[in-house]
């Protein structure tokens, strides 16, 4: 190596070897070259010396002060891009949950309610469907359906009131990025006796209102909109129920009872007649209210059921529940009594046992003749023991045709903007 190289080397080490951090052999083979030559030893000299302290140099104290200065100032810095970037964090995430996790909920005013009445046989049972398609303004994007919500509300009339509540909810995400079409979700509500109900979900669009056969309990089902008033009723049968309540309560009255009795105009009639031949007169049993009962809430099984079946109108209701009159009777009688009484003639039985028993349930709706309502064609069924059915329809010819009673007992009821409206299908 030549020795201008050498020199260049030793002198670039010079501050190394000053503070120290050069190694060993690295260290004593600076300093022998030092020794031998003077121009390296004279700058080497000069590195070394110690500084002169002039008026105006900074104390060491003052020196420690701008260090620590330095140092604040440094920590702050950190602190602060620190500071900033958890800011930058939590906006990003708060305006990610905003945009795509808070809810909106959709006013009943901007949805459009379409329900299509139709049913179908599962396992010999008659389900009745009831299928709502709830399209909303295209304005809120792609409008999501939100779980079923459920609560009792307490009512004097009617006890617990049962409400299955919807809710149609967007987002900002939805509003500021959607697409420029409507949104349909759908709603089912099912059952073959629409009394006590509970709800199951089917899938992620669609609620499926499942019927439980039982006594009528109070029920209301609808979409909620932003408030808790803004309301869309989609199935409802408080109507009826306050209706039973108010025609039980007047025919338990033996004066609403009597008046205008023989005037009185029947909306619908229910008869069954059953030939007993395994139980005779000889053997004393007693059959009355075994086969029929007639407990005070088996009457308001069958009226509630009379009444939401036949599709009444929110005003035939009122008309009802002001004048209406039901009346449930059992009448037990020998065959020999039945057969001398004629009442069926050849519909009946073909032979009847004399010492046989008949029982004949009749229960029947009336209202005041003074504020008539289309009746429904009702049914007269013969049954021998736990033998089939057969029937016959009651109706009134002078009042309207068979096929006139056909079609408002077709009436399927709906909702249209929370109110109670009757429609053909």
């Amino acid at each position: 190596m030549r020795a201008e190289q050498t020199c260049e080397i030793v002198r670039d080490l010079m501050p190394l070897l000053a503070d120290g951090l050069v190694a060993p052999k690295t260290e004593a083979w600076m300093k022998e070259h030092l020794e031998e030559c003077p121009e390296c030893k004279e700058i080497w000299d000069a590195l070394m010396a110690p500084e002169a302290i002039t008026p105006n140099a900074p104390t060491e104290k003052q020196l420690n002060r701008k260090v620590n200065f330095m140092k604040k100032i440094h920590r702050t810095t950190v602190i602060k891009i620190i500071v900033i970037a958890a800011v930058i964090c939590a906006v990003c995430i708060g305006g990610f949950y905003l945009l795509t996790q808070v809810k909106f909920y959709v006013p009943t005013k901007d949805m459009t309610v379409a329900a299509t009445p139709s049913w179908k046989v599962e396992e010999y049972q008659p389900v009745f469907i009831y299928s709502y398609d709830v399209t909303v303004d295209k304005k809120y994007g792609r409008a999501t359906l939100e779980d079923v919500s459920k609560q009792l509300i307490p009512d004097e009339k009617l006890g617990n009131i049962e409400e299955y509540s919807f809710r149609i909810y967007y987002t900002l995400w939805d509003y500021l990025f959607r697409a420029n079409r409507e949104t349909t979700v759908s709603i089912d509500i099912r059952g073959n006796y629409p009394d006590r109900a509970s709800m199951v979900p089917d899938s992620k669009d669609a609620i499926i209102y499942d019927f439980i056969r039982g006594l009528p309990t109070p029920t209301s089902v609808f979409i909620k909109g932003i408030t808790e008033s803004d309301r869309f009723v989609l199935w409802e049968n408080l109507e009826i129920l306050d209706a039973m309540n108010k025609i039980l309560e007047r025919s338990a009255d033996p004066e609403a009872v009597t008046v205008d009795s023989d005037g009185r105009q029947v909306v619908f009639e229910l008869e069954e007649v059953v030939l007993r031949t395994d139980i005779s007169e000889k053997n004393g049993a007693i059959l009355k209210g075994a086969l029929y009962p007639t407990t005070p809430e088996d009457m308001k099984e069958r009226l509630y059921h009379y009444l939401l079946v036949n599709g009444f109108s929110s005003e035939e209701l009122k008309v009802l529940s002001e004048t209406g009159i039901y009346s449930n009777t059992l009448i037990e009688m020998t065959g020999a009594e039945f057969s001398g009484a004629n009442l069926y003639g050849e519909n009946a039985f073909a032979s009847v046992p004399e010492d046989s028993i008949i029982q004949i349930m009749n229960a029947t709706l009336h209202v005041s003749s003074e504020t008539p309502i289309p009746p429904c064609i009702g049914y007269r069924a013969f049954r021998k023991d736990a033998g089939a059915y057969s029937f016959e329809l009651l109706y009134n010819p002078e009042i309207a045709t068979e096929e006139e009673y056909r079609t408002r007992q077709n009436r399927i009821v709906t909702f249209v903007n929370g109110h109670r409206e009757v429609i053909q299908y």
